[in-house]
């Protein structure tokens, strides 16, 4: 009987392991993914100021849909390309972006904020010619070798107008 109750303690004292572990693990993630949307500075005709509990903006200005649309068919073009350079990918379709505060992520990250540089979440689905050999990472596969539900979290460098995909994968 003496053995057993050791199992069962032990047994009790991984799975609180295991609840703290992933407690951590939320903790971590929601402090990345609670970073405010915002449009990164420097974008044509738009400015943000956004409002965080680490710093007060004084003036607030207006983003339209027009300017937020452009950016995403912008950026989406350059991530399609980006995938796109593996020689297993067909096609490539963007379905949602979410900006981050460039300033907040550059807290989080613990590196030096470049107002350049911004991050995305992308979610996009990829055609593959051979789904054994598919890309790597997140997603489920679907009909005719496509894999669906990809996230990838995405440094994005903008520079004289252009936008160049500097990282992507399933963590910043």
């Amino acid at each position: 009987m003496e053995g057993s109750r050791k199992v069962v303690v032990l047994l009790i004292v991984l799975v609180l392991i295991l609840v703290c572990a992933l407690i951590y693990t939320v903790s971590r993630l929601n402090k990345v993914c609670g970073v405010p949307f915002v449009v990164p500075e420097g974008i044509e005709n738009t400015t943000v100021a956004e409002k965080t509990e680490t710093e007060k903006v004084e003036t607030e200005k207006v983003i339209t849909n027009d300017d937020v649309a452009t950016l995403q068919m912008r950026i989406g073009e350059s991530f399609e390309k980006y995938i796109a350079r593996d020689e297993n990918v067909i096609e490539v379709r963007v379905n949602r972006m979410s900006f981050f505060d460039g300033k907040e992520m550059a807290k989080i990250l613990e590196v030096e904020y470049d107002p350049n540089l911004f991050y995305v979440d992308i979610s996009y689905d990829v055609k593959v010619k051979n789904v054994q050999s598919g890309l790597a990472g997140n997603g489920r596969e679907d009909e005719d070798n496509w894999i669906v539900e990809k996230s990838a979290c995405t440094t994005v460098r903008m520079e004289n107008g252009e936008y160049t995909i500097v990282s992507e994968g399933t963590g910043w």
